[in-house]
């Protein structure tokens, strides 16, 4: 009887999780899911760990309430990301921008989770004013 019991237990933790409409169980699904947020521009680089869960179905992105939707049902009057001149919005940019002052000397080690926002384009760095200018605009530094 005791064995039974046990089995039963096991069994049931092991039952597949319920998900909710447009998602599925994943054992080792991604840590960068597709979002409202995001899908336009997705993460170029994810965080190489298992997450457990319910995971949308192929098509499908994450809501603000935490449900799957397709991407034309994501709401409208979100506020869109505004980023200035020389500048794009990244769903999962660097932790280590380049800057004037680094430019020339790029972090080697850098954090790897996504940062979400603005950040130079191609060929410019940010100054101490937070603009960003092609690296020859930067001031002169000593040295």
């Amino acid at each position: 009887m005791k064995f039974f019991v046990f089995l039963a237990l096991v069994a049931g933790a092991f039952a597949l999780q319920e998900c909710p409409e447009n998602s599925h169980y994943e054992s080792c699904g991604t840590a960068c899911p597709l979002t409202c947020k995001n899908y336009k521009n997705p993460p170029k680089f994810c965080v190489l760990m298992c997450n457990p869960g319910c995971h949308c179905d192929p098509g499908y992105v994450k809501s603000d309430d935490g449900s799957c939707v397709l991407p034309e049902e994501c709401s409208s009057n979100a506020p869109e990301q505004v980023c200035g001149e020389n500048e794009q919005f990244n769903g999962c940019g660097t932790d280590c921008p380049l800057t004037c002052d680094n430019y020339d000397n790029p972090p080697i080690f850098c954090n790897k989770m996504c940062r979400i926002g603005c950040e130079c384009k191609k060929g410019f760095v940010r100054n101490q004013a937070g603009k960003c200018v092609k690296p020859e605009q930067c001031p002169q530094r000593a040295g």
